[in-house]
């Protein structure tokens, strides 16, 4: 019969391994949060101001006022667009943010209802 010598510290050794080994096994797994949202608006989206009314001077010939007041409708267009688009991009971010939101309350309520 052939015999082999076991080290005096290997059974301590072997017995610590199986010990962490079992911690492992037992502990719970976390799911992977996955990163924040990031909304983005545009900085110079932002700076961009509407154009005012254009003053009306006092020598103001008739086609000059309709000059002003095609001007005018322009510039309103265009600030209206602009608007729109804040209105887009917002409505945009907040739906990210309401969906990342939805995803942490599924997370959570799996981890809540583990043992």
């Amino acid at each position: 019969m052939i015999r082999c010598r076991l080290p005096a510290r290997l059974p301590a050794r072997l017995a610590l391994l199986l010990l962490c080994a079992s911690l492992v096994a037992c502990a719970p797994t976390l799911p992977v949060v996955v990163k924040p949202v990031d909304c983005n608006l545009p900085a110079d989206q932002l700076a961009y101001r509407c154009d005012p009314p254009r003053v009306l001077p006092d020598s103001l010939t008739y086609a000059d006022l309709i000059d002003i007041g095609i001007d005018d409708r322009k510039a309103l267009r265009a600030c209206g667009g602009h608007d729109q688009l804040l209105v887009r991009m917002i409505l945009a971010c907040q739906a990210a943010i309401k969906a990342y939101n939805d995803q942490l309350v599924e997370i959570n309520q799996k981890l809540s209802a583990k043992p």
